[in-house]
């Protein structure tokens, strides 16, 4: 049985800048998971009484780094993690627009289409202790 910490949240549309970025870090995330990540991000927006768990939970410390593909980029972190028993990971990166609210998930597929997501679906994000 996996160890973590249960977290939830409602999937919202982000700004589409996630194809970008996962796509620009895609051989280095996939060095450091051991999987391709879907160009894209499933976004987020944690319930309010998530958010001081989530805070804790993901510490740069414990974090997988994985650093810019070009110069001028910047690090991403990456926390194992799980939706609907399959595996993901949490991704902050270094510089970010979204606040300690928002966590932004990858994965080797299409996570919206694949669990048949939609804007406002409440969704749990098992945190995963190393």
């Amino acid at each position: 049985m996996k160890q973590g910490v249960v977290v939830k949240g409602r999937v919202f549309s982000g700004r589409g800048e996630g194809e970008f970025f996962v796509s620009l870090y895609a051989k280095n995330i996939a060095k450091a998971v051991g999987y391709t990540p879907y160009p894209g991000t499933l976004n987020i927006a944690l319930e309010p009484e998530y958010i001081p768990m989530v805070r804790k939970a993901l510490d740069r410390r414990l974090a997988i780094v994985v650093e810019p593909p070009v110069e001028g980029f910047h690090r991403i972190y990456l926390w194992r993690a799980a939706i609907q028993n399959m595996e993901v990971h949490v991704v902050k990166p270094e510089v970010t627009h979204y606040g300690d609210d928002v966590i932004e998930v990858i994965a080797p597929i299409p996570l919206r289409k694949a669990l048949m997501l939609s804007d406002g679906d409440l969704v749990e994000v098992l945190l995963l202790f190393r």
